[in-house]
């Protein structure tokens, strides 16, 4: 659990858009609507919410979601994965099973529905490699943070916030987050000139402008 552990590595999220009234009384509905949901034996990919310190976890409480004044989450992401070269080596071995049975060598047609009946096996057997993902938002101000998510992940997060609380979640680098929200780098401080130097005269519009 990074995020709850003070893990320095995450991802920094521009939230575009301010939550409605109510926001919190509607907010343990709408996630638990997108909750997390296991993959089926036809599915490659699934993601969804799940608490922040239970993955396993089938349903979401308030006291799972908010702490304090922030909102925690955990994202969920299961992959079945499929290796391209178990996939041809099985192609390979059945098209020439069934070419000695009809002796023939087998169509285009009939090779795409043995590759793709094979893939539909394989994918049914494939281990399922899971990720979480943890979001911490504050609802008061524009930015949130994602911990321990890879880029695709990133953008799987963002849809699927947008999709439970209508509001859009974007990457960004400290400099683009600071422009979003208005605010601005402090200037350095003008350098000392050397000794025996003389200070260079500010510029005309500088002394008019000038509040003093």
């Amino acid at each position: 659990m990074p995020a709850l552990t003070g893990s320095a590595t995450f991802r920094r999220l521009f939230v575009g858009g301010t939550p409605d009234k109510g926001f919190l009384a509607k907010a343990s509905r709408a996630v638990n609507t997108r909750r997390f949901s296991p993959t089926t034996e036809s599915e490659t990919l699934s993601f969804g919410w799940v608490p922040i310190t239970d993955p396993l976890a089938d349903k979401l409480t308030q006291e799972d979601m908010f702490v304090g004044d922030l909102v925690c989450l955990g994202f969920r992401q299961d992959e079945r994965v499929v290796r391209g070269a178990d996939i041809r080596d099985e192609l390979k071995f059945r098209s020439r099973e069934l070419q000695l049975q009809q002796g023939r060598r087998l169509t285009r047609a009939e090779k795409a529905a043995l590759k793709e009946a094979i893939v539909a096996e394989l994918r049914a057997r494939a281990p399922v490699r899971r990720r979480v993902a943890e979001l911490v938002w504050n609802p008061e101000r524009a930015e949130a943070r994602l911990f321990g998510a890879s880029k695709q992940m990133a953008q799987a997060c963002g849809e699927l916030f947008e999709k439970t609380f209508t509001l859009s979640l974007e990457e960004v680098e400290v400099e683009g987050l600071m422009k979003k929200l208005g605010w601005t780098a402090a200037r350095p401080a003008p350098s000392s000139p050397p000794p025996g130097a003389k200070a260079p005269k500010p510029d005309r519009e500088e002394e008019e402008d000038a509040p003093f």
